[in-house]
């Protein structure tokens, strides 16, 4: 699986290969009902990481779906960072594969998620960034790495 980093990609060790392909599109705001969920089984494996999540009040739109080739999405604040982990769901691993060099092209065009990372597994990929456009500390880029491999190991 290939790790992606901005327009770069780069091989985590405990990956699968993935491929690539450019994006942009406006937020849709969450329901009020989406609040009330209880959190999904991956809101808690990230929450284990290290800080808890909460669903963000922007969400990914359809028409952010329809350029990330995405069949859902949902988009996750970590409490006390400016940290913001989006999941996008495919139809397939091989789609989520091909779809994951249009992620990060989408990334800081979306104004959703900045300076991020994007890594698939299974159909789903998940981009770790920043809510606001600015630079990642070692503090937040270590942050990145354990929402990451927080992923890479849930079930």
């Amino acid at each position: 699986m290939a790790t992606l980093v901005g327009a770069a990609a780069c091989q985590r060790k405990d990956a699968e290969p993935a491929t690539a392909a450019p994006a942009q599109a406006g937020a849709a705001p969450e329901s009020a009902a989406a609040e009330d969920e209880a959190p999904s089984p991956m809101q808690k494996a990230l929450a284990a990481a290290g800080r808890p999540v909460t669903r963000a009040a922007t969400q990914v739109s359809p028409e952010q779906l329809a350029v990330t080739q995405a069949r859902s999405g949902e988009l996750l604040d970590v409490t006390g960072t400016p940290l913001r982990v989006g999941l996008l769901r495919y139809e397939s691993p091989a789609v989520a594969a091909k779809a994951l060099q249009q992620v990060v092209l989408w990334i800081n065009g979306s104004g959703l998620l900045h300076n991020g990372e994007a890594t698939a597994r299974g159909d789903t990929v998940i981009v770790v960034g920043t809510i606001a456009d600015e630079t990642p500390t070692d503090e937040t880029r270590a942050l990145f790495d354990r929402y990451i491999d927080a992923f890479l190991e849930a079930k």
